[in-house]
């Protein structure tokens, strides 16, 4: 029986089930399902059948089309014993959170940290199974997971008790993402912002974790001894899988480049781990003993760093392929995927919806189908201009440096695109100058990071390794993502296309494996069962199912994050990916002006007031914060009166070199993909306050937050104006 049929209808059973859910068609009004959500049992029935069943249809002859039925009716029923919202008890802290709405009540919880702390710039996220929670008066016992997010300090770690006062409310669901949903796939229906956090008591979690944790978090700071930044947060991302303490601005530049796989742990470090337990261990233990060490060992890094979507995928591949070894087995990679996405979704049906997932199971789909076609150009073109003895060597340097990269966005540029709304021109030029380094940078950074834990000064040295590959991969990610073609925005109705792409593919690629004319078939690289073959109809309809239920099925994923910040003094600062920041000096220019790293570039100025103590007081900040360029309403051109004031001011532009430019009401500027900005249409010329729109994807606001009552007067009441979120 393929893996790839029961597979297949397994997915297309958990779609089916959340149509049933989601139209309403089967709900909380039948009593069944609040007693199936309130269990863990019935998810493991039927998680269990799905996996025991697999080798008894395995080895029954005509058990194919009954396994199929069988793995779609098992696929609705997973779906609907776990549903993205499903139904919750009175005493869940979900019940309590959609009673508040996405505004939200200020309400007290106690609850036992239960994940690992992830921390940012300026807050700290945390899972808190609740235990009780204050409402009305009293308190009340609670049960379920929310998301806290707290003040960097005080700070608190996994198995901490704490109490939390703060706002309580329903995720909220956004034009572009939906925050929901994607929190519910994680088993959190709450969300609040403390006020204050208070400890009560700690280490209350498992022996386990804390070990683990302990181990990552002593882990990460020896990193962060031993070399310096970014790179030391570059090193965290790549080998602890901690993304969290990456500069924004860096982060932004992988995405724009399209090389953010390289800071997501995923096959390729799997890879790496379970390659270095080998060679290590096989000549001491021998294959089998060292294969049950590595995947041991897998396991144990797979939790380290973090267990998400991709790397469960790679270890549950790499665990197959070790157990094929230590038994002396031939593995099928096409099989050892689809084996790995059954287990998930077995487990998580909602992982279908998970984004990783889906790029890293197209990822690996494609390096499977792709590779082989990819490379027959290249070995004609070396067998033509390249020497014979050159050949092999040439072909496996193109193979890693251009042909793996080529198959991988092949079979995923369509789903990123359909998601994120953008593609990066550059991508392949910089994974080609990047990868080859990767291994030096996994290995050289997990070495200096033992040798730190035994002796800092040693890791000290160590980290000697790592850094010029470091060093070297930021080099090249920051040059390029400030070339024209990185983080291009693609037009809706290219968006609209990617969802024909997947079903056009697999069709090429039935042509290329299946349908050409017999002198020039391909033979497919991988088998689809174990010595049984696959009549064309049915590949073909489970090629074209694999690749485009995955993409019909997905949600869109936000926009990448740009925040808003309000300064002391009224200066509004704005950070947004491939941006930079872009600053809005308050009425008088106020207070301080924000502090950005030195390494940083300076932002870009707006200006929302002209009046004569503002212009005066900017005159002064130029001195000492020199802006990247200046932006201001439409004074001094086509005629317009210039007051002394305004020319004073742009005459001390011009003298600092600093570029500038004047923007008719109504005219936009587009800052970025994403960024855009307009002074409103019919303000008057001579009025000191020119009030303009930010938008950011779909979210728009209305900026200066000042305005006078009389100029609000004049804005229409549909002037779009909704806060912009992170």
């Amino acid at each position: 029986m393929p893996l790839v049929a029961l597979t297949l209808a397994l997915a297309a059973g958990i779609y089916a089930g959340s149509l049933l859910w989601g139209d309403g068609l089967l709900s909380c009004d039948v009593s069944l399902f609040l007693a199936l959500h309130a269990s863990s049992w019935p998810r493991l029935v039927l998680g269990s059948a799905a996996v025991l069943a697999l080798p008894l249809l395995w080895r029954w002859p005509r058990g194919r089309r009954a396994g199929v039925v069988l793995y779609a009716l098992l696929g609705v029923a997973l779906y609907l014993a776990r549903p993205a919202s499903p139904c919750l008890p009175a005493g869940h802290i979900g019940t309590v959170a959609a009673a508040f709405g996405e505004q939200g009540r200020t309400v007290a919880v106690t609850g036992v940290i239960a994940d690992w702390p992830e921390a940012r710039a300026n807050q700290i996220r945390y899972r808190v199974r609740v235990e009780a929670i204050h409402t009305r008066g009293q308190w009340q016992p609670a049960a379920g997971t929310l998301l806290l997010t707290a003040a960097p300090y005080p700070a608190f770690s996994y198995g901490d008790r704490v109490r939390a006062v703060g706002r309580l409310a329903l995720p909220p669901v956004f034009k572009t993402f939906d925050y929901r949903a994607y929190l519910a796939r994680q088993g959190i229906h709450a969300v609040m912002r403390a006020e204050r956090v208070l400890p009560l008591e700690a280490e209350l979690g498992s022996p386990f974790w804390h070990w683990l944790y302990g181990v990552r978090a002593r882990a990460s700071r020896v990193i962060n001894l031993t070399l310096p930044e970014p790179y030391a947060s570059l090193a965290n991302g790549i080998l602890l899988g901690i993304e969290s303490s990456i500069p924004r601005d860096l982060y932004d530049d992988f995405n724009a480049t399209g090389t953010s796989h390289i800071i997501v742990i995923s096959g390729f470090n799997i890879a790496i781990v379970m390659g270095l337990f080998l060679a290590v261990l096989g000549p001491w233990l021998g294959r089998r003993r060292a294969a049950a060490v590595a995947i041991v060992g897998v396991a144990l890094y797979v939790l380290l760093v973090g267990a998400d979507a991709a790397v469960v995928r790679a270890g549950i591949m790499g665990g197959l392929y070790a157990a094929a070894m230590a038994l002396r087995r031939q593995t099928q990679v096409l099989n050892t995927l689809c084996a790995s996405a059954l287990l998930m979704l077995v487990a998580n049906p909602l992982t279908l919806w998970d984004l990783g997932f889906q790029l890293s199971f197209l990822a690996t789909l494609g390096l499977i189908l792709l590779v082989p076609l990819l490379q027959r150009p290249f070995r004609r073109a070396l067998a033509r201009y390249v020497p014979d003895s050159w050949q092999s060597p040439a072909l496996s340097l193109l193979n890693e440096a251009v042909i793996v990269t080529l198959a991988a966005q092949v079979a995923t540029t369509p789903l990123i695109v359909a998601t994120f709304g953008r593609v990066s021109l550059v991508s392949l030029l910089t994974n080609a100058l990047i990868l080859p380094v990767q291994p030096l940078i996994m290995v050289g950074a997990g070495i200096s990071t033992l040798a730190g834990f035994l002796y800092l000064p040693l890791g000290q040295l160590l980290a000697l390794v790592p850094l010029i590959p470091l060093a070297w991969t930021v080099a090249m990610v920051e040059v390029t993502a400030r070339w024209p073609g990185a983080g291009v925005e693609v037009p809706a109705a290219f968006m609209a296309l990617a969802r024909g792409y997947y079903p056009a593919l697999a069709l090429f690629l039935l042509w290329w494996y299946r349908w050409r004319p017999r002198g020039h078939r391909v033979r497919l690289p991988v088998a689809l069962g174990p010595g049984r073959r696959v009549n064309i109809a049915a590949r073909g309809g489970l090629l074209v199912g694999v690749l485009a239920l995955v993409l019909w099925s997905g949600t869109r994923a936000p926009l990448v994050s740009a925040r808003l910040s309000l300064y002391p003094g009224g200066h509004v600062m704005v950070r947004a990916p491939q941006v930079g920041d872009v600053l809005l000096p308050a009425r008088g220019a106020r207070g301080r002006f924000p502090n950005l790293p030195a390494s940083q570039e300076p932002a870009i100025w707006i200006l929302t007031h002209t009046d004569v103590t503002t212009l005066t007081a900017l005159r002064l900040h130029l001195q000492a914060s020199s802006p990247r360029a200046v932006f201001y309403p439409a004074y001094c051109v086509g005629g317009r009166p210039c007051p002394e004031a305004m020319r004073l001011f742009l005459t001390l532009l011009d003298r600092e070199g600093i570029p500038r430019a004047a923007l008719a009401p109504g005219q936009p500027l587009s800052l970025g993909p994403y960024l855009k900005v307009r002074y409103l249409p019919g303000a008057a010329a001579s009025s000191p306050v020119h009030p303009l729109l930010l938008t950011y994807g779909a979210t728009t606001v209305l900026l200066p937050a000042d305005l006078p009552p009389a100029l609000q007067a004049t804005l229409r009441p549909d002037t779009a104006v909704e806060f912009l979120v992170d």
